[in-house]
């Protein structure tokens, strides 16, 4: 399954090519933003908005300026790529004699659209008919090579379908590929226990060594295959024309105001990543609004003031303590030391955790007493 790949995924090339291209992982939020529910309706009567990745704003954002998130923890990336051998080689035992896939890094440009891409996970090649998930509807080595797509999910998306944006992705990577079906290759803990960083560290260890029998010990698989859906592709198509209509009104503007075509998303997680996207855009006057300022004067007396309040903090902090220690040595042999101040009834008492004091800060008639000495 000899392919020709002019670029490779985690070069200079692939970064610079991504920066103006939409890839089957962005065009999930395009499709929620650029086409309308009548038209979802009309080309995917099936079809049910999710929380998708990324956002319109972010695919704005790197189109205009060359900028891009990281979406995901850094556990979860390493992880993910970790997975992908163990998944092709596990798919491979499963489906011998069936089908075979091959694992992949290639990053494909549409032959007749240059901002249209795809980086598909591998390729599937076919020696025996399978089925489509949920139609039944045959798919036979007659009908080529499919795009194969691996993905780990959590353990309580375990046996359902695939998410939806999930198969917008393969159904826009294998159109860009010009394939007619796609194979679909989930991963997910067998329990909760085993979805912490922890084990999923372990399992990226065992994946770098090609210990893979004992990943499959921690590890469940699901496999679907189905036929490219030209409804999904068409409403991609969609959304994605739209979207390059609001880069060419965007590019008209000046620099500093180009962002502003796209709106916010209303997601915090997500509208707190586009404003430090926007924060890393090298213009002054984006840079007063979302990166780094000036200081008014106001601010810098703030700023000096929470620095002398640390210090008292601090000062308070160590006192406290050496009160304590001295308590801690008087109470030894009393459960309680009680006295008396303006009326005020004090109380030192052995705690669990060392010794406790009452009246506590509660009490607003001995904090203002406190206060006017």
């Amino acid at each position: 399954m000899q392919r020709n790949t002019p670029i490779q995924q985690n070069t200079p090339e692939w970064l610079e090519a991504k920066r103006s291209t939409v890839g089957g992982s962005e065009i999930y939020p395009l499709v929620e933003k650029f086409t309308t529910e009548k038209e979802r309706k009309q080309y995917l009567p099936f079809f049910e908005v999710e929380s998708g990745f990324g956002s319109v704003m972010q695919n704005g954002i790197k189109f205009l300026y060359g900028i891009t998130p990281n979406n995901f923890s850094e556990v979860n990336r390493d992880y993910g790529n970790a997975m992908e051998l163990p998944s092709v080689e596990f798919f491979n035992q499963k489906y011998k004699g069936t089908a075979r896939a091959e694992y992949t890094r290639d990053f494909i440009i549409h032959e007749k659209n240059a901002n249209i891409s795809c980086s598909p996970d591998g390729y599937i090649e076919l020696q025996k008919t399978v089925y489509e998930f949920g139609s039944e509807a045959e798919i036979t080595p007659n009908d080529g090579i499919g795009l194969l797509e691996i993905k780990t999910i959590r353990h309580e998306d375990a046996r359902k379908e695939a998410k939806m944006q999930y198969l917008f992705q393969c159904n826009w990577n294998a159109w860009v590929r010009g394939f007619k079906w796609y194979g679909i290759v989930l991963s997910y803990a067998k329990d909760f226990n085993k979805e912490t960083d922890f084990e999923k560290g372990k399992r990226v260890i065992y994946a770098e060594t090609k210990q893979y029998n004992k990943i499959y010990e921690d590890v469940e698989f699901e496999e679907a295959f189905y036929k490219v859906n030209m409804g999904v592709v068409n409403l991609c198509k969609l959304a994605f024309n739209r979207f390059i209509k609001k880069i060419a009104e965007a590019q008209k503007l000046d620099y500093n105001k180009m962002w502003t075509v796209f709106e916010f998303s209303k997601n915090p997680s997500k509208f707190h990543t586009e404003k430090q996207l926007l924060a890393q855009i090298q213009d002054p006057i984006i840079q007063e609004q979302f990166g780094n300022r000036q200081a008014t004067e106001q601010e810098v007396n703030f700023m000096v003031q929470r620095f002398k309040n640390n210090v008292k903090i601090k000062e308070l902090e160590e006192q406290n303590t050496q009160i304590e220690g001295f308590f801690l040595n008087a109470i030894a042999d009393n459960s309680n030391i009680t006295g008396t101040f303006d009326m005020f009834e004090l109380k030192c008492n052995k705690t669990v955790k060392g010794v406790g004091f009452t009246p506590t800060l509660r009490n607003e008639k001995l904090i203002n007493l406190i206060k006017s000495l």
